[in-house]
């Protein structure tokens, strides 16, 4: 309990985040283009066709900026991305 304890304001602050990016995501690249399936914690999963791979550039920029939100915060922002068929076939 008292690992989930600790756990629980970096994990709420991240998840914070990742809802402010998503939401700017969302008003940036049409949903043609992908769809937002997930967020957890700090994770962004959305579905992208095969020949849209280019979106994971773009989402990847938008959730790297730290100008985009509306405080300032001194915390570098990374971003990793993995693709596959499903869930279990996943690569980066």
């Amino acid at each position: 309990m008292r690992n989930a304890a600790i756990n629980y304001p970096i994990q709420s602050v991240c998840s914070d985040i990742t809802l402010m990016y998503a939401n700017i995501v969302q008003t940036r690249i049409p949903p043609s283009r992908y769809a937002m399936v997930n967020l957890v914690h700090d994770a962004l999963w959305a579905e992208v066709p095969e020949n849209g791979l280019q979106v994971l550039d773009e989402v990847a920029r938008i959730m790297t900026d730290p100008g985009l939100l509306p405080f300032q915060f001194d915390c570098p922002l990374s971003v990793a991305a993995s693709w596959g068929r499903n869930l279990g076939s996943r690569s980066e």
